[in-house]
C-alpha cells in the first residue's frame, strides 16, 4: 500500500510540475532463465532476437535512456534521470548496468560488480539474468567487443 501511495505522489507531482520534468514508468522484471546455462547456439539465437521476446525491452529502452540524457533541456541545463524500482528488488541495477555496458563500454563483470556494491549486496538473480541477456545481445546482435558475459 505504501508503494502505491508513493507512486501516486510521484505521478501527482510531475503532473503538477511539467516544467520540471516527467515521469516515465517502465516495468522491469528481469529473467528467470540463466543464459549461461543454455547451449551456445540456443543462447546466441535467443540473445540475437532479444528485442522480440524479452519483457524488459532493454534493446529499445537503453538507447532511449541515452537519448534522454543527451537531450537539450534548455538554458544550458543538463538532463537528470532518477531511476528506481518500487520494491527494491534490483531492477534499477539491471537498467543502469545495461546502460553502463552499452554506452560506457563497461564489461559485464564490471557493471555487475558496481551494481552489487551500490547496495552492498548482490542484485537479485532475475535482474542479473536480465542484465546478462542484454550483455549477450550486445555481443551477438550488436557485435560489441565484449570478451565475456559471465559474472
Amino acid at each position: 500500500i505504501l508503494q502505491m501511495r508513493i507512486s501516486a505522489m510521484e505521478e501527482a507531482y510531475w503532473q503538477a510540475h511539467p516544467d520540471q520534468g516527467s515521469l516515465v514508468r517502465w516495468p522491469i522484471v528481469g529473467s528467470l532463465i540463466d543464459p549461461s546455462r543454455l547451449p551456445e547456439p540456443l543462447r546466441k539465437s535467443l540473445a540475437s532476437s532479444l528485442a522480440d521476446w524479452e519483457m524488459d525491452r532493454l534493446p529499445a529502452r537503453i538507447p532511449a535512456l541515452s537519448g534522454m540524457l543527451s537531450s537539450d533541456v534548455g538554458n544550458g541545463t543538463s538532463a537528470v534521470l532518477y531511476i528506481h524500482c518500487e520494491a527494491g528488488t534490483d531492477r534499477t541495477g539491471e537498467v543502469s548496468g545495461a546502460y553502463y555496458m552499452q554506452f560506457l563500454k563497461w564489461p559485464f563483470a564490471q557493471a555487475l560488480y558496481f551494481d552489487d556494491h551500490v547496495q552492498q549486496r548482490n542484485i537479485s538473480v532475475e535482474s542479473q539474468h536480465g542484465l546478462q541477456w542484454f550483455c549477450y545481445y550486445l555481443l551477438y546482435k550488436l557485435q560489441y567487443p565484449l570478451t565475456s558475459c559471465d559474472p
